[in-house]
């Protein structure tokens, strides 16, 4: 299992680990502008930690599943957390000697904060056949793709 501490508000921002991706030569793009991807995606209050499967490609039973599926199967607050997806891909690419997460698939980032207009949420993945870097979009929460997958926290 992988483990995922997301460290309380005394720890880095949500855009000092996107920018700690970019100090390690990656390319990093986002539909957020840097100072809305700690508003919208705040440190949380408390420590909290949580395993994960360890899967480098997002979990191929969630495909084609929208927040709102999720949310309908009670897995919403289980789902990985953008802060979470960042620290995660930080402890990978360490561990692995500069290896990524998500090469084919992109991982839903549906737990947590969502955008203030309640219609996107965050997809985070690396792509080196396009840019080499990684790129963080949004979704609608209606919609549903087979390479855009959540991750699950384990219970």
């Amino acid at each position: 299992m992988w483990n995922v501490v997301s460290d309380g508000p005394e720890k880095p921002k949500t855009s000092e680990l996107a920018w700690e991706l970019m100090l390690r030569d990656y390319p990093f793009s986002s539909y957020w502008e840097w100072d809305m991807l700690d508003e919208i995606f705040p440190q949380p209050s408390s420590v909290t930690e949580r395993t994960f499967v360890p899967n480098i490609e997002s979990d191929e039973e969630y495909k084609n599943l929208s927040v709102e599926n999720l949310k309908e199967k009670s897995l919403l607050d289980r789902c990985i957390t953008l802060r979470e997806r960042l620290i995660l891909e930080l402890q990978y690419n360490e561990a692995s000697n500069g290896n990524h997460l998500d090469h084919q698939s992109v991982t839903l980032c549906a737990g947590g904060p969502q955008d203030p207009k309640g219609l996107s949420v965050a997809g985070i993945a690396f792509r080196k056949e396009v840019d080499g870097g990684f790129r963080l979009d949004s979704w609608d929460i209606k919609y549903s793709y087979d390479h855009v997958r959540a991750r699950i926290a384990n219970e």
